[in-house]
């Protein structure tokens, strides 16, 4: 579970608020104590399915490490997409059947693992023969230009015209190789007519024929290496907001951004029309008595000295005594 407690930006006293008056001398002095609320509390848990299934309102009140007493505000739950993670795999793959004239994969795709999306490619490593064995059902076309010629030519080998079938099937090897096809795969057995002969696209007269034999399949066994991503699965967090608990008899009142955003024009009315109480809210020290002391001041002094100008006078106006 994680706790988390709001960042909030510094205001003037929410929660209460003292002011202690005292007098130095002359001077009456005011002090405005402020006592800080404390802040809001985000708690956090994560989840998993069965939790999720069976779970029900939070607990109403909640106490911090230092005893601090919290009363449930609110509370949702989230599903967070899982992290994107690499991974090292291997695959096995099995191919049965495998003529030598198909070519394996060197590479696959993996788009899922263990149920979750996944992305990459494993290369081919280690690769077996479980199994290998001889199968008819080899043939492939073969065609017979200028037929009725005395001679032909497969290749390297120059047959006869008389008995071409069967010439050519001694020659299976060359025929192979003109074929592309390796020996020790293939096997030409025998070779037929496929038709009778026609006339071709350059005048000439051709005769199909059909080899046919054997091929050998082998089973294989590969092993596929490599990293991909794969996509973990969702989390699901709870998340409970706490107020802090009220205290006392009056409580502590316990504003809100959005409420401060709200209260501040009426605030600065106040503080406007009433000046005096806006210093001592703001927490600095007043000198209530001292404007009046100073102006007491003065107009004792501007008695004493209109006084001692007009005795001065008197004294002028007055006639000399013989």
């Amino acid at each position: 579970m994680e706790e988390k407690r709001k960042n909030r930006k510094p205001s003037l006293c929410r929660a209460g608020r003292w002011t202690v008056m005292f007098v130095v001398g002359l001077w009456t002095i005011g002090i405005s104590i402020c006592a800080e609320a404390a802040e809001p509390l985000t708690v956090t848990r994560q989840l998993d399915k069965e939790e999720l299934q069976g779970l029900k309102e939070p607990e109403p009140v909640y106490r911090d490490e230092s005893g601090k007493e919290y009363r449930l505000s609110g509370w949702e739950v989230k599903e967070l997409p899982g992290a994107r993670v690499s991974r090292t795999l291997e695959r096995t793959v099995v191919y049965k059947g495998v003529e030598a004239a198909e070519v394996l994969p060197e590479s696959i795709p993996v788009e899922e693992e263990s149920g979750q999306p996944a992305e990459g490619e494993l290369s081919a490593g280690e690769r077996h023969i479980l199994r290998e064995e001889w199968e008819e059902g080899f043939f492939v076309p073969v065609l017979f230009h200028s037929y009725g010629a005395g001679e032909y030519q497969l290749g390297d080998v120059v047959i006869g015209g008389e008995m071409p079938l069967e010439e050519a099937v001694s020659h299976g090897s060359e025929l192979l190789r003109m074929l592309g096809l390796p020996e020790e795969a293939y096997r030409i057995t025998s070779l037929v007519w496929d038709g009778g002969p026609y006339e071709d696209e350059s005048g000439g007269i051709s005769r199909r024929a059909l080899a046919t034999g054997q091929k050998r399949l082998r089973d294989y066994e590969i092993v596929y290496k490599g990293n991909i991503w794969v996509q973990e699965p969702g989390i699901y967090e709870l998340k409970m907001e706490y107020e802090p608990a009220e205290q006392g008899a009056e409580g502590l009142q316990v504003l809100d951004e959005s409420q401060e955003a709200a209260a501040e024009p009426e605030k600065r009315k106040e503080e406007a029309s009433e000046p005096l109480r806006y210093w001592v809210r703001s927490g600095f020290v007043i000198a209530v008595a001292a404007g009046l002391l100073g102006i007491g001041t003065g107009l004792v002094l501007l008695l004493l000295l209109w006084t001692g100008q007009r005795r001065r006078r008197r004294e002028h106006q007055l006639p000399c005594r013989k």
